[in-house]
């Protein structure tokens, strides 16, 4: 967020136009994925423990998916299921 201030800031934004869209699509995607994963365990409504990898953090709410708070997973369910019916 830094460095994309410091571009606008600077009028380098130009910059980005020798990246190739792949690279930049690519971009989105990853970040769109680590944001959705780290938000998994407030709509099972489970703790996710902090380490290093953070695919062992998604793995270790996946195993409690059992102990889910069954409304806060409703809800969250739901939200989701109103934003894909309200983007058509």
């Amino acid at each position: 967020g830094c460095i994309q201030l410091a571009l606008g800031a600077f009028r380098l934004g130009f910059v980005v136009n020798f990246l190739s869209h792949p690279v930049i699509a690519g971009f989105r995607s990853a970040a769109a994925i680590i944001i959705a994963f780290s938000q998994l365990n407030k709509m099972l409504g489970v703790p996710m423990p902090r380490s290093d990898v953070f695919l062992a953090d998604v793995w270790g709410v996946l195993q409690q998916l059992p102990d889910s708070h069954i409304p806060t997973l409703a809800f969250g369910l739901g939200a989701f299921a109103a934003m894909v019916a309200f983007r058509r």
